[in-house]
């Protein structure tokens, strides 16, 4: 793997050389030489950055089939996917994916919108506000769930006509 590989491939899983660097244990400084050297990049380094790549389109296919298979009925014509401002806001509702970045999970989010276009459904994408998402919570009297995350998405994009614009009718 040359350095331009590596460039790519860390970028296609939406993580930055500071984060690779501490996952890794390799200081930041070796990995910029790499990536502005051109030279081989190690085999253990690679084997790494690769199965990380690997197992981000295993995950993404799973969840996007799983996501899929929650359209129930004619009414549902598209899938919400929610990403996060910040690392914060993606650790604070889903605490399992720490230390991961909201950067990855926007990278993941790519491949399963990609997938599930290839299935001719429509992908309804929104950034995750915790502050208007928990007024809403309170407002309706629910817990935090995907569900709940789904139904704010929804509710949100009806309310400022995002859906009508896209020629979803009534939210649907």
């Amino acid at each position: 793997m040359r350095s331009s590989e590596l460039s790519a491939l860390r970028e296609q899983c939406g993580l930055n050389l500071t984060w690779i660097a501490r996952w890794t244990g390799l200081p930041v400084d070796i990995l910029q030489a790499f990536e502005a050297s051109g030279l081989e990049i190690p085999e253990g380094l690679h084997a790494v950055l690769d199965g990380m790549n690997e197992k981000m389109d295993q995950l993404a296919v799973q969840a996007a089939t799983a996501y899929m298979a929650t359209l129930s009925d004619a009414d549902d014509q598209y899938l919400c996917l929610i990403e996060f401002e910040s690392d914060y806001d993606f650790w604070a509702c889903e605490p399992g994916m720490e230390p991961y970045p909201a950067s990855f999970h926007s990278a993941l989010l790519n491949r399963m919108e990609n997938y599930i276009r290839m299935h001719d459904i429509a992908v309804l994408r929104a950034v995750m506000d915790l502050v208007d998402y928990g007024n809403w919570l309170r407002q309706v009297n629910l817990c935090d769930s995907v569900t709940s995350r789904v139904s704010w998405v929804k509710e949100s994009a009806l309310n400022s006509g995002l859906l009508h614009k896209f020629g979803f009718e009534n939210g649907k």
